[in-house]
């Protein structure tokens, strides 16, 4: 009895002792770097290694992505030519009012005047000289004329064609009235009279055609340069059709002030253009002068997008697989698949500095790059040379 007993107890105290050493186990591999931790317990650092079974070869992942979508590089400036462009300040005579025959009178009983109505669009034309002209049939006393309330006129006219009497522009408004009266007679003619009878009046205006002053021109923008802009201008050759300087040109892009100067003749004008002011799709751009005539050619908008990016992806081969890899029991493979079939895919790869050009048809494409690798970091830069998408790009070890 005493014996089973002593025999119970050693049994015990070798559980404590296993239990012991374990939980002593547990602690340093929990203390120790992972590195050391790893390589105790017979992991890989460099990535997963798949499972094998006898006769095939075993994988380890290096790296695993999926790049998406893949646009190539594409032009960086962007030309679009535009319309030659003619400011020019037309003017011509013209008769804005015109009457046959008027008659005014005043006496010491009875006064007539006339009032003479007319508009005129001072928004798109506007008048750089105005004369009044008409023939005297009957006169006497002093006639007088006054437009939109200021007096133009105050005198004795003689029987006959009379002078012009020139008239001051600026008083011209879209709505206009010419009043035509005579003067009254002195108290000692109590039964005389003062008259004037008129005929052929005409009220003759020199108009400058505001809307040939004015041009407007449209390009158009893609989503690309718009959205990539990195910078931008318009340039013009400016050619003044008459001797001296031509007025302020003023230059507006869709709707908002550029440029405001007096361009120099001949000459080239160049406006550079910010990314706010522009839109995808009809862009315009209009020219005002205020005086003066100009031929505006070789207009062109020029535009530069920023240069595109393509993804890099890194990844690391340690001391460990690096010297499988120089004693030549491993390679190290890229291996793509692409989303569809039966498209041409091209690219550049550049990996570690070396260009690597693949072109293929098909949805899988695998190529041995172990003659590109080094110890430590690595990299791969993906150059589509045309649209692509790329599901998976992996580089694995292969034993």
């Amino acid at each position: 009895m005493l014996r089973n007993k002593r025999g119970q107890e050693g049994a015990s105290n070798a559980a404590t002792l296993v239990l012991f050493i374990g939980f002593i186990i547990v602690v340093y591999l929990l203390m120790i770097p992972p590195e050391a931790r790893d390589e105790l317990l017979g992991e890989n650092e460099t990535g997963d290694t798949t499972g094998t079974t006898p006769g095939e070869t075993a994988q380890t992942v290096l790296l695993l992505e999926s790049p998406g979508s893949l646009f190539p590089k594409q032009q960086k400036s962007f030309e679009h030519p535009l319309n030659q462009i003619v400011l020019s300040a037309r003017t011509e005579d013209r008769v804005i009012l015109n009457k046959q025959s008027i008659y005014v009178m005043s006496s010491k009983l009875d006064r007539k005047s006339e009032s003479l109505r007319f508009n005129f669009d001072t928004k798109r034309q506007e008048i750089e000289g105005l004369l009044l002209s008409f023939n005297v049939r009957i006169g006497s006393g002093r006639l007088i004329i006054t437009l939109n309330n200021h007096e133009v006129f105050n005198g004795f006219l003689k029987q006959g064609p009379s002078e012009p009497i020139q008239i001051n522009p600026d008083l011209i408004g879209d709505k206009n009235v010419l009043e035509i009266s005579v003067s009254g007679v002195p108290w000692y003619r109590f039964w005389g009279r003062n008259q004037y009878e008129l005929r052929d009046l005409k009220l003759i205006a020199s108009v400058k055609q505001k809307d040939t002053l004015e041009a407007i021109t449209t390009f158009r923008l893609s989503k690309q340069e718009v959205d990539e802009f990195e910078s931008g201008y318009l340039r013009f050759l400016v050619e003044c059709a008459t001797r001296g300087r031509a007025g302020v040109l003023r230059v507006y892009l869709n709707g908002r002030l550029i440029s405001s100067s007096v361009p120099s003749c001949p000459g080239y004008e160049k406006i550079d253009l910010v990314q706010e002011d522009l839109f995808t799709g009809g862009n315009d751009i209009r020219f005002e002068l205020s005086d003066g005539s100009l031929y505006l050619t070789n207009n062109v908008v020029k535009i530069q997008i920023k240069e595109p990016t393509w993804p890099v992806y890194y990844f690391e081969i340690n001391s460990s697989v690096w010297e499988t890899i120089s004693d030549g029991d491993a390679s190290v493979k890229l291996e793509l698949e692409f989303v569809e079939n039966d498209k041409e895919n091209a690219a550049l790869f550049i990996i570690n500095g070396r260009k690597v050009y693949i072109e293929t048809d098909e949805t899988s494409y695998t190529k041995d790059i172990t003659g590109y690798m080094r110890e430590g970091s690595n990299y791969i830069r993906v150059i589509p040379e045309r649209e692509m998408h790329l599901a998976t790009l992996k580089v694995f070890v292969e034993e």
